[in-house]
């Protein structure tokens, strides 16, 4: 919450859930960004501009990509993955009243 106070502190924008659609590039330097949210079409003018995007957001690595903004690969990434039975989420939910 902290950055985001200071972003917009310093007349800068945070927007949750948009999807970048274009990355503006003019002279070989950011220029703006497009991105669609609410099925509202945007366009911000800026030559500073801070994604947060998670790893899965596969589309906005191309635009980057085919946009010619450099990017560098984490050197180390991890994940875990718990799967449990059905019966065993219900019983944690609902106790004695599971089926």
């Amino acid at each position: 919450k902290n950055i985001r106070k200071e972003i917009i502190e310093l007349g800068g924008e945070v927007n949750f859930g948009a999807k970048v659609t274009k990355i503006l590039i003019k002279s070989g330097k950011t220029a703006g960004i497009r991105y669609t949210k609410d099925d509202v079409n945007y366009e911000v003018l800026s030559e500073n501009i801070v994604l947060a995007i998670g790893h899965s957001a596969r589309d906005t690595f191309e635009e980057l990509f085919y946009s010619g903004v450099m990017m560098t690969q984490k050197p180390f990434s991890a994940g875990v993955r718990i799967e449990h039975t059905r019966e065993y989420i219900d019983r944690l939910k609902y106790g004695v009243f599971s089926s």
